[in-house]
């Protein structure tokens, strides 16, 4: 439901610029009214969502990570403030880097929106899956795609389309591991709060320190550098399904204090 929800948030991203666009800049007060109105009647409709969190499910998975808890916390950290740092980084270098290996600016625009529009196609794409297998398969693939794709990405012939697939593998990592991780540690209340606020680092400190890292190199070393990240963040996964097994993760309820929102969606 987290990847259902973010996915919708994503919808709105890209829907909101072009009603704008469609209507013309100059009807902006009659916009945000007109959608204020609607959100009105959409609170009207949530009358029947229960006012109390359900108490949480026993997880089994959990069972062996009491002695634990602050290495698999710092395992999900290390996830969340290494994909949002690649993400971020795709989302602000990606125009330069086409157009310093030949394409168009207009391309490596159209090519930039494209891969914000697969962190929202991703999110809906991963729904069934989210059913059918735990959640440390899912990071696990993911951050596999994200490696595989930034190393695609070093071929310019390929770069425009890599970086398409690197959004889809992103885009399933923050609303899909939030759950697991409050199944894996059930004794802190906090940990997705925790995580989140963490993985801000990701968005706030990586993209000077990526940028000192290109003004050293050079900017056709982006996917070279974000691969390196990836490549991380894979070990990581590998880690986290040995230290926090999720076994019944489809089929658990998430807890509402998981949260559905991502610091680069929050800066988007």
């Amino acid at each position: 439901m987290l990847n259902v929800l973010n996915g919708h948030f994503g919808v709105g991203a890209i829907a909101g610029p072009a009603l704008v666009g469609w209507l013309g800049a100059e009807h902006y007060p009659g916009i945000f009214l007109g959608l204020a109105a609607l959100c009105v009647l959409i609170v009207s409709t949530l009358g029947g969502v229960a006012s109390r969190e359900p108490e949480p499910v026993a997880a089994t998975a959990s069972s062996g990570t009491g002695s634990r808890v602050a290495p698999v916390i710092a395992a999900f950290i290390g996830v969340y403030v290494l994909h949002v740092a690649i993400e971020t980084g795709v989302g602000g270098w990606e125009p330069t880097h086409l157009e310093a290996v030949g394409y168009a600016a207009t391309t490596a625009a159209t090519a930039t929106s494209a891969y914000w529009a697969a962190m929202t196609i991703g999110r809906f794409v991963v729904v069934p899956l989210c059913l059918r297998l735990p959640a440390s398969a899912i990071l696990t693939v993911c951050c596999a795609g994200m490696a595989g794709f930034l190393l695609l990405a070093t071929l310019p012939s390929a770069a425009p389309y890599a970086y398409f697939g690197v959004g889809l593998a992103i885009a399933p990592i923050f609303p899909t591991c939030l759950p697991w991780l409050n199944r894996s540690v059930p004794s802190v209340g906090a940990a997705g709060a925790y995580v989140m606020a963490a993985s801000m680092v990701g968005g706030v400190a990586f993209p000077p320190l990526l940028g000192v890292v290109i003004d050293g190199l050079d900017v056709r070393a982006l996917p070279a550098v974000l691969f390196a990240l990836a490549a991380i963040c894979l070990l990581i996964s590998f880690r986290l399904r040995r230290n926090a097994p999720d076994p019944n993760g489809p089929s658990t309820s998430v807890p509402a204090s998981a949260g559905t929102t991502s610091p680069s969606e929050v800066h988007t």
